[in-house]
């Protein structure tokens, strides 16, 4: 007879709910790496292996903790022990919950790209277009083919199925589907529209979806970052040049420029990002892309700063304060804007301009494949774009799975 110790399986419980909540952070953060990472997964999957031997009574905590709170650290590690099992009932309860909410969608897609055996299929099936997307989500982070399932969510009514489905063509790189991603480039609903023209410019540059792309990072907030950062990637030098500057005068363009000139990774932009690294508000993301172009850390080159005097971003102890959002370059060091300038007026001899580089280096396949390997998540996630511009044949690398 198994015998628990009903406090330490509770630990394993709260514990795993809150390191992939912490781990879910880190994959975009800016200073995680992918070591960094391994280590994260490995503490999480001690407390999911914890609530495994503990059996039912496993279970019957995770559900309960999932049934007070309904959070996405909750259902995920519910998620890995119902699928794991194949316990057609305790997958049902959870589904109920996961659908609910788009974050605890997420977090269940997330659960079936944890898992050493697929468990994706068979819900792919399911009468719910908000679990066949979670299905959809499960393959497409363990860079599976879903066959025939692909093409039913590709015409299906439901948008948010369909924007999904739309979102997998690109990652998988299947440009067979290409024609269709065209006839999306003008529908109306956003999500989709973005969807179509991000995978369509991933897979073969087409000019109307980069142009699409232009005009999201322009009007839509919610997108701007994401939409700018492939759409730069596909314009010829000159263009690109062009179209930084654009950005760059508009009221409010300063910070898409920046992250536009981080994806770019070319040198010449170097002076209007110090210029920028002045600013408080820009400071810290100016530094961050001076980082990922001269892959040189402002910490270890003794190049960090102080926050300026006074200066808050994001919400504050303030009740009456209307900003609530959260500061967007939390983690970020600040620069010391004259050693940095001094650094690059001594070194800038190594970054030919009009080259992209990365880290520090120029563009190779085989750079980008060590950028990848070892290198902090966002470098990661930006050589994984790269190197799938490069080859489109391959599907393009999930950094943020385990």
């Amino acid at each position: 007879m198994r015998t628990i110790i009903p406090e330490i399986v509770d630990r394993h419980a709260e514990e795993a709910a809150f390191l992939w909540l912490l781990r879910d952070n880190a994959v975009r953060a800016p200073h995680y790496k992918h070591f960094d990472l391994q280590r994260l997964d490995n503490r999480v999957e001690a407390h999911i292996d914890g609530l495994r031997i503990a059996g039912d009574d496993g279970w019957q905590i995770v559900w309960k903790n999932l049934e007070e709170r309904s959070e996405p650290g909750e259902i995920f590690a519910a998620a890995v022990l119902a699928f794991e099992n194949n316990n057609a009932e305790r997958i049902a309860r959870v589904l109920d919950i996961a659908v609910k909410k788009p974050e605890l969608g997420r977090a269940t897609a997330a659960a079936l790209g944890w898992m050493p055996v697929a468990r994706v299929a068979p819900l792919m099936g399911h009468a719910l277009p908000a679990v066949r997307r979670i299905g959809l989500a499960g393959h497409a982070i363990r860079r599976l083919n879903p066959g025939a399932a692909l093409e039913k969510a590709l015409n299906d009514t439901d948008l948010s199925l369909h924007s999904r489905a739309l979102k997998m063509v690109g990652e998988m790189g299947y440009g067979v589907w290409l024609p269709l991603l065209k006839k999306h480039l003008a529908i109306d609903h956003l999500p989709c529209r973005f969807q179509a023209a991000r995978s369509a410019a991933l897979l073969s540059g087409e000019p109307a979806a980069v142009a699409e792309l232009q005009a999201i990072a322009l009007t839509e907030s919610g997108y701007r970052q994401r939409a700018a950062e492939i759409a730069i990637r596909r314009l010829d030098a000159s263009s690109a040049q062009r179209w930084l500057t654009m950005l760059g005068t508009l009221p409010g363009g300063e910070r898409i420029a920046i992250q536009a000139m981080t994806a770019l990774g070319d040198p010449s932009n170097m002076p209007r990002l110090l210029q920028w690294m002045a600013i408080p508000a820009l400071a810290r993301v100016a530094g961050e892309a001076f980082t990922s172009i001269t892959g040189t850390q402002l910490a270890e080159a003794d190049l960090e700063g102080n926050a300026p005097d006074g200066f808050e971003a994001g919400p504050n102890e303030d009740a009456l304060d209307e900003n609530v959002s959260m500061d967007p370059d939390e983690g970020l060091p600040w620069p010391d804007v004259p050693k940095v300038s001094a650094w690059w007026n001594a070194h800038q001899g190594r970054y030919p301009k009009g080259v992209r580089h990365l880290a520090g280096k120029p563009l190779t396949s085989e750079w980008l494949l060590h950028v990848i390997a070892h290198e902090r998540q966002r470098l990661r996630a930006a050589a994984a774009i790269d190197s799938f511009i490069a080859n489109p044949k391959l599907p393009l690398v999930e950094t943020r799975g385990r």
